[in-house]
C-alpha cells in the first residue's frame, strides 16, 4: 500500500511557469503572459518581466512586473473560516 502523500496549498504561479500558460486574473480583467516569459527564459534572453495586458484588449500591455511581484498577485486568498 502506497503511503498518503501531505497535502499542500497549489502555487498557481509554479504551475502555470511549469505548464508554460498565461494566466487571467478574473477580479481584475488582467492577463500575465507568463508563457512568453518562460519562452524567453528557457531560450537564454533576459526578459525584463512579466507583460501584463487587460483581457478586453490583449494587444495593449500596461505594465511590466517582477516574477516575485507576480507569484503574490497569483497566491490564492485565504479560506473564509466562517466555512
Amino acid at each position: 500500500m502506497e503511503k498518503q502523500r501531505k497535502k499542500h496549498a497549489l502555487r498557481n504561479y509554479d504551475f502555470c511557469y511549469g505548464m508554460r500558460v498565461n494566466w487571467c486574473d478574473m477580479d481584475t480583467g488582467k492577463i500575465y503572459y507568463i508563457q512568453k516569459y518562460c519562452e524567453e527564459t528557457v531560450n537564454g534572453k533576459k526578459p525584463k518581466g512579466i507583460e501584463v495586458a487587460y483581457m478586453s484588449d490583449p494587444d495593449n500591455i500596461i505594465e511590466v512586473l517582477d516574477p516575485i511581484i507576480v507569484r503574490e498577485r497569483m497566491k490564492d486568498p485565504e479560506p473564509d473560516p466562517r466555512y
